[in-house]
């Protein structure tokens, strides 16, 4: 039973992940929509189950260190294959919303935050988003993203 359990954990685990170069990490598995109906990345939430991708965080680094135990992020790893690709391919034309994928500098995670020109990019996809800034200094990618300062 134990090793059925462990054999569900590692195909469930969503991306499996091994050490690279530069303490980067790849990823196998490129993350699936879990809840087809959930809100898109960037939005705001209270449970996994909100978000298309399954992942509302609390902690998200869009959220800047603004850290509520109520309301967080949908948010997407984008660490799994070309980070470029695992964002976009969530972009929509139609509704203006797009994505680049961000990591914080000198860290391993990374997700996939929303590209804006100004802030009413930012607040039509989550109200808590108060800036739309270059992500240069905190991501090192030069995008403008939507973030909480």
């Amino acid at each position: 039973m134990r090793t059925l359990w462990t054999a569900l954990i590692v195909v469930f685990a969503g991306c499996d992940t091994a050490a690279a170069a530069g303490g980067d990490h790849t990823c196998t598995n490129a993350p699936s929509i879990v809840y087809p109906k959930g809100l898109p990345t960037g939005a705001a939430c209270t449970k996994n189950a909100d978000c298309a991708y399954g992942g509302c965080a609390m902690s998200a680094l869009q959220l800047s260190g603004h850290v509520t135990a109520t309301e967080g992020v949908c948010t997407k790893n984008c660490a799994c294959g070309s980070a470029a690709s695992q964002c976009s391919t969530d972009d929509s034309d139609a509704n203006n919303l797009h994505y680049s994928c961000i990591k914080a500098v000198g860290a391993t995670t990374s997700e996939c935050a929303v590209k804006c020109t100004t802030l009413d990019d930012c607040t039509k996809v989550n109200p808590r988003f108060n800036t739309c800034t270059e992500s240069s200094d905190l991501f090192g990618t030069g995008v403008k993203v939507c973030t909480i300062q």
